[in-house]
């Protein structure tokens, strides 16, 4: 069962489905909102901060995995203050799992931090 609402709190698990569903309908503006302009975001050895800082980084990812770079969002686990998101990520024939744990605020995610595990062929 999917974590409620608590009293003027909105569920991390809520606002981490509510990311995803706008980033797959391409309404970055939404998912824009949803992120605070402060948010540090750790993955792959990067430190960045913020939703323009994320995306542009997410945007170079692609371009240089090429077009067979995809994700799919696996699971959501998450608590009162964080969710986690399980992710199989693929690009070129290879396939591997990143688990990120966004932490979550008054509904907005203030923290992402990544964890890759190594690509398979």
């Amino acid at each position: 069962m999917e974590a409620e609402d608590h009293g003027n709190r909105v569920s991390p698990i809520r606002v981490l489905r509510r990311w995803f569903d706008a980033h797959q309908r391409g309404d970055l503006a939404e998912a824009s909102t949803l992120m605070a302009s402060t948010a540090a975001v750790r993955v792959l050895g990067r430190e960045l901060v913020g939703f323009e800082n994320f995306m542009k980084w997410y945007r170079e990812r692609q371009a240089f995995a090429g077009p067979s770079f995809r994700y799919d969002v696996i699971d959501v686990l998450g608590g009162q203050e964080h969710a986690a998101a399980i992710i199989r990520i693929s690009e070129a024939g290879r396939t591997w799992r990143q688990v990120a744990v966004f932490r979550v605020e008054d509904g907005i995610i203030t923290g992402i931090v990544a964890y890759e595990d190594e690509p398979q062929s």
